[in-house]
């Protein structure tokens, strides 16, 4: 008997966990795990997640021991001089200074933990990339910096905000990061896109100059470019996208690689053709889960395209290929790696998981996902 009523709680916590959709399960590790700042893609200072950083060489914990004590001296201005100096010195001293928290005078220990309880001031600021990611998840899953929702205490709202007043705060950089450049300008356009907000508007136009297709471009850049130059036109915010949609094509025609052949399929569509699906079926002449996140969002997105949603659930995004991707996603309540696909460091899990939850997304069919932008009627 015992055993069954071990057995029957365990699934019945399981049940629980699962209440969220995968892609809903992704918001609460992304707003868990958002910096201070509004950024994401380093580990944020409030998180027990594994620390990333390497261990403070000797001249870093030389330097920190010196402020700590300098935390307990008679003059208030050394004191708060000490403190600022010991945030710069970043996460790696907090053992040190967690330690200090315990030991030494009064005042020295007061300051400790003032420090230990404004960790994130340790954090490294995030980058473009991994941010536009995690907002581009949730855009596509219908939320705006309007949303409502609380996920596991996640307010969705708050976190959406704060990642586009980063966002729109950051020089744009379309020669020194091209990826996170069209990346960044996808999520603009789409906020804008979602909430007819006339400050991400404007924001998004001058981005929008910056993303020009180039024959120096990374096969991944085009593809985002050419669901950017579409967006952008669906959303208004250009009269016309089949000039850049043609170069994208003529250079992605180019390539050998699958993600060149997929890029090139979706110009294709949103140039207004009826691309032949034997060619969609040739270039995903293979399993699912033997692509990166990447190949697997834009391959699935293919594949909808191509062949509708019935034939994807049973050829392509199936029963199968849902439960390995679901047993992967961390489900542990309360974990750092609640509503993750883990990966070895920050930036790479918020990749993975925001890529992940968009393939669920076309799956699913919300509104809100690219695979229901106007394709062909066949």
């Amino acid at each position: 008997m015992s055993v069954l009523l071990i057995l029957s709680a365990f699934l019945l916590q399981d049940d629980e966990r699962r209440s969220y959709s995968a892609p809903a399960f992704t918001a609460i590790y992304l707003g868990r795990h958002q910096l201070h700042d509004g950024s994401w893609g380093e580990r944020s200072g409030t998180c027990d997640c594994r620390r990333e950083d390497p261990e403070p060489g000797p001249e870093v914990q030389r330097r920190a021991s010196e402020l700590l004590i300098q935390l307990g001296e008679d003059s208030l201005d050394s004191r708060v001089r000490a403190q600022d100096s010991l945030w710069a010195l970043g996460p790696g001293i907090i053992p040190q200074i967690r330690e200090s928290a315990g030991d030494g005078d009064l005042e020295r220990r007061l300051r400790c933990r003032q420090l230990l309880a404004q960790r994130h001031r340790f954090s490294k600021p995030g980058d473009l990339a991994s941010t536009a990611l995690a907002l581009l998840d949730c855009l596509w899953q219908g939320h705006t910096h309007r949303s409502r929702d609380v996920c596991r205490g996640v307010a969705i709202g708050p976190m959406m905000e704060k990642g586009l007043r980063w966002l729109i705060q950051v020089d744009p950089q379309p020669t020194r990061d091209p990826l996170g450049h069209v990346l960044a300008t996808l999520a603009l356009v789409e906020g804008y896109g979602k909430s007819k907000d006339d400050i991400l508007g404007a924001v998004a136009k001058t981005w929008l100059r910056g993303i020009a297709p180039s024959t120096t471009d990374s096969i991944e850049v085009l593809a985002w470019k050419g669901v950017t130059f579409y967006a952008a036109r669906r959303n208004r915010l250009m009269p016309d996208a089949r000039d850049d949609l043609g170069r994208i094509l003529a250079l992605l025609d180019r390539r050998p690689e699958r993600l060149a052949r997929i890029g090139a399929y979706l110009s294709r569509v949103w140039l207004g053709e009826i691309p032949d699906p034997g060619d969609a079926r040739a270039m995903l002449c293979v399993h699912p889960l033997d692509l990166d996140p990447v190949d697997l969002f834009f391959g699935t997105l293919v594949f909808r395209h191509a062949f509708g949603r019935e034939e994807l659930i049973e050829n392509w995004f199936g029963f199968e290929v849902r439960r390995a991707l679901l047993v992967s996603q961390g489900t542990r309540q309360k974990s750092c790696d609640e509503g993750a696909w883990m990966k070895g460091t920050t930036r790479e899990t918020v990749r993975r998981t925001a890529l992940t939850a968009m393939s669920f997304q076309v799956y699913y069919l919300y509104v809100d996902s690219p695979s229901e932008w106007e394709a062909p009627k066949k």
